[in-house]
């Protein structure tokens, strides 16, 4: 196994937990996880002596992953058990730093966060994937994802997590209320803000975002900072730029609620539900919850927001 190489394809299909044994002799992996629906793949001898492995990752994806572990541990004879993964960055440290820093683990591989991946490659509590992932696995990701591994999953030229999905955010608007006020959504930044100062003189905040720290505000600065073509760990000049327009946001032009850094994303989405909100950047999971309060939708999808 452990000088087994993968290409992508077969990575995903055989799930993150064929590293955790490849690896378990380590101090620690860092992966995420594509559950998919194995291929059915004949045992294999092995003279390592079988292991239980743990595995943690969120609640929410334990059911997909169950088939996909049971066909790695058919194959290799090694054992799997699932934990309930922490969800934010700062759970992640408080979880897993004391048990890092004294030389130890309680898991043998976890899913963890752009925000908590840093300060853990950086301390060197990670063992880097590269004698386990071959670089045809690497040079098989789009291109669009080349960069992003190197900047979010590696440290000093080793890479030490696998990219599980790629997520894009959404413009929400009031179509309602942009109507009414013979809107288009904003193109430019400039748009933005004067599009904003319209809704607020209305006693309607013009956007909001979920900025409690460190995880999400981090997520914000680093979706401004992508729009100015900044480098967000060098802080260069266009990094400046992207903090200096959320600032001005808040502080400047008063279209957002400085209780946003304080607010998560299910804060946002109550207030745009409660119709204080006229524009705001939120991830593809809002559809649904929108959709869940029916009372909300039908009223908005009636006036054509």
């Amino acid at each position: 196994m452990a000088s087994q190489k993968l290409t992508r394809r077969e990575f995903l299909k055989k799930s993150v937990a064929a590293a955790a044994g490849t690896l378990a002799a380590g101090p620690l992996i860092s992966a995420g996880c594509a559950p998919q629906a194995p291929t059915p793949v004949p045992p294999t001898p092995t003279t390592v002596k079988p292991k239980e492995l743990v595995l943690a990752i969120q609640d929410f994806a334990h059911d997909a992953m169950k088939p996909v572990l049971k066909a790695w541990e058919d194959r290799t004879g090694h054992k799997v058990r699932l934990e309930s993964g922490p969800a934010t960055g700062t759970e992640m440290v408080t979880r897993y730093a004391p048990a890092f820093s004294a030389g130890t683990s309680p898991v043998d591989v976890f899913s963890d966060t752009d925000d908590s991946s840093l300060t853990f490659m950086r301390a060197g509590w990670l063992e880097p994937l590269d004698d386990v992932i071959s670089q045809e696995t690497w040079d098989d990701f789009p291109e669009g994802f080349k960069s992003h591994i190197e900047t979010w999953h590696s440290y000093e030229g080793k890479k030490y997590r696998v990219p599980h999905e790629f997520a894009i955010s959404y413009f929400w608007r009031r179509k309602d209320w942009f109507d009414e006020k013979n809107l288009k959504p904003p193109q430019t930044w400039d748009e933005f803000v004067s599009i904003g100062k319209e809704f607020t003189e209305d006693k309607v905040w013009g956007t909001l975002e979920a900025l409690i720290k460190p995880g999400l505000m981090y997520v914000y600065l680093a979706y401004i900072t992508a729009q100015t073509g900044g480098k967000i760990f060098e802080f260069d000049e266009a990094t400046a730029t992207a903090f200096q327009f959320v600032y001005d946001l808040i502080y400047t032009h008063k279209i957002m609620p400085e209780t946003a850094m304080s607010q998560d994303y299910t804060m946002i989405n109550d207030e745009y539900m409660k119709d204080r909100v006229a524009m705001m950047r939120q991830w593809p999971y809002f559809w649904s919850v929108t959709r869940e309060n029916e009372a909300w939708y039908r009223t908005v999808a009636a006036t054509g927001g």
